[in-house]
């Protein structure tokens, strides 16, 4: 992460350090502890390309004079107090183990250039670019150090903004996230910065390394997860939330993760009778299913959100599951589409996001943005005439049935309702003095529509019809961009078909029984050579097969 204008890289710069540090620890008569630091400034650029509005908290430790090279010698503590901070971290870490390996002898536990030393060791690595490669002991020292300073008073020397020159007095110093950013969401990039301020202009790389979230729905008719769907009322639909960790994970002391699904007033969470709310949930962190505890995993739901709570997945409970950076943690489950369905655009959303410990100095949260899914829904209108006149007749008793060989297999030759409910017995549905019927709530697929009761004086359909609804959703846009529809019944016509309200006009005509007698109500379809009854099976299974070749995503 760490380069100057001259091309030396990271490592050079560090091993540089390092190496300047060591030879004038070895030759301390270089720099005694009470000369004055040299007051040269340096600057530092730190460049986010995920949040631009990222700032950090700047600490000097130490001042010194500063090679274009990156070597740092004449080194002092920037302030006792800053001193009295990081001695007592670094006593707490193993210095002392540490320097009588190195420097033994009395007098050098304070002497700044061998505690810099200390502090580069550990810290060597800790800013590997994009969190990729990071040592996470590294990174841990550092955020370690940064909380010592904090809860000793310390005050950062300044405070960087990312995209923007920080100008700063020669030294070592040590750059970690502040507890807030001006990006929204707070999406903090949390791995901490050890650098020398003063060696050639010099810019630093380093994007967030934060969580995401994603949800997804299952479409039926395909079985597979993408971010649209369409749907029965009352049909279970499946829903899968996917988050994962940060990068530096293991820089966290500790790290509280909860997922959020807010449900849309038009969809309900499934939860069977005498089944918790646990049991209707599948989660997972990694490979492994978790059963909310109460404790470690905590899942509730009230008014249509549900939360599933982690309050902290670096205790105890989780140290045997291996969880790291490339660990994700699934959730899911099922819910309905209920009577506040919308049906049509703009559909039901529902909506997903995360809350996580987002800087491991402070311990703050953060909140990822939302993602979402969309389920649609469409409806038939049908309009019962009498043939020839099309006045609207009253009274007409119709049942609508789902297709067998639909594929939403739990749906399959149940009965519709004029809300789109299921049922196994068969519902009737009347026309009003309008002659109309609505029947909202509806799946694509094929439905097979009987008169089981006509008007007084006419004759009911000879044959029942086949109607196929046939849906294009967009899961870039996540909308309905096409919906079309056909008949397999000459007398029930298809009038029109609105995308925007999912409304499909279905036309029905019944004939008059002087006339039905006269013709003998045998023949309503065209003269394709077969009967009512067979025509109607023949439409039913090529609609059927038409809905896998035509059905796909825009």
């Amino acid at each position: 992460m760490f380069r100057n204008e001259s091309g030396g890289g990271l490592l050079r710069t560090l091993l540089a350090g390092v190496l300047a540090l060591a030879l004038a620890a070895a030759a301390p008569c270089l720099a005694s502890a009470g000369e004055p630091a040299a007051q040269a400034t340096g600057s530092l650029t730190i460049t986010q390309h995920h949040n631009e509005g990222a700032t950090y908290d700047a600490y000097q430790v130490f001042a010194g004079d500063v090679a274009p090279d990156g070597s740092a010698t004449h080194l002092t503590w920037a302030s006792d107090q800053t001193k009295d901070a990081a001695l007592a971290y670094f006593d707490a870490q193993g210095y002392e183990a540490w320097l009588t390996e190195r420097h033994p002898g009395e007098g050098q536990h304070d002497f700044a250039q061998n505690a810099a030393e200390y502090a580069s060791h550990r810290m060597a690595g800790a800013e590997a670019k994009d969190g990729e490669g990071a040592d996470p002991s590294a990174a841990s020292f550092g955020l370690g150090l940064a909380k010592a300073l904090a809860g000793s008073g310390v005050a950062p020397s300044g405070v960087a903004t990312a995209g923007e020159p920080f100008e700063g007095a020669q030294g070592l110093w040590l750059f970690v996230t502040t507890d807030t950013t001006t990006d929204a969401p707070s999406e903090a990039g949390t791995l901490p910065l050890w650098l020398p301020l003063g060696a050639e202009k010099t810019q630093v790389d380093e994007k967030s390394a934060v969580p995401a979230v994603s949800i997804e729905v299952c479409e039926d008719s395909t079985g597979t997860w993408g971010k649209t769907a369409d749907a029965h009322r009352a049909q279970e639909v499946g829903l899968r939330v996917t988050g994962t960790l940060p990068t530096n994970f293991a820089s966290f002391e500790h790290y509280h993760y909860r997922m959020d699904v807010h449900l849309p007033k038009g969809m309900t969470l499934s939860v069977p009778k005498d089944v918790g709310l646990a049991k209707a949930l599948v989660i997972r962190v990694g490979d492994h299913e978790v059963v909310p505890d109460g404790e470690g995993c905590i899942a509730s739901l009230e008014d249509g959100s549900l939360a599933i709570d982690f309050p902290d997945l670096k205790a105890a409970c989780w140290q045997d599951l291996g969880i790291g950076a490339d660990t994700k943690v699934t959730c899911q489950f099922k819910a309905q589409l209920n009577d506040a369905a919308c049906i049509g655009m703009p559909g039901n959303a529902v909506e997903a996001s995360l809350t996580y410990t987002d800087d491991p100095v402070s311990q703050l949260d953060g909140q990822t943005g939302i993602d979402t899914v969309t389920v649609f829904s469409h409806q038939v209108e049908l309009l019962k005439v009498a043939d020839q006149t099309d006045n609207p007749l009253e009274g007409a008793e119709f049942t609508v049935q789902v297709a067998p060989q639909n594929a939403d297999e739990p749906s399959r030759g149940r009965y519709v309702g004029a809300d789109g409910s299921l049922s196994d017995a068969p519902q009737a549905l009347r026309t009003d003095g309008q002659g109309r019927l609505r029947i909202a709530g509806l799946d694509e697929g094929v439905y097979l529509i009987s008169e089981t009761t006509a008007p007084a004086g006419y004759a009911p359909l000879p044959s029942e019809v086949g109607l196929t609804l046939v849906s294009t959703l967009s899961d870039m846009d996540q909308a309905l961009t096409e919906l079309t529809a056909s008949s397999s019944l000459e007398a029930a016509r298809v009038t029109k078909v609105d995308p925007d309200t999912a409304t499909v006009s279905l036309t029905v005509r019944d004939a008059p029984l002087s006339t039905s007698s006269q013709s003998g109500g045998a023949e309503r379809l065209p003269q394709t050579g077969v009967g009512p009854i067979a025509g109607a099976l023949i439409a039913l299974g090529l609609a059927i097969a038409g809905i896998s070749l035509m059905k796909g995503r825009a």
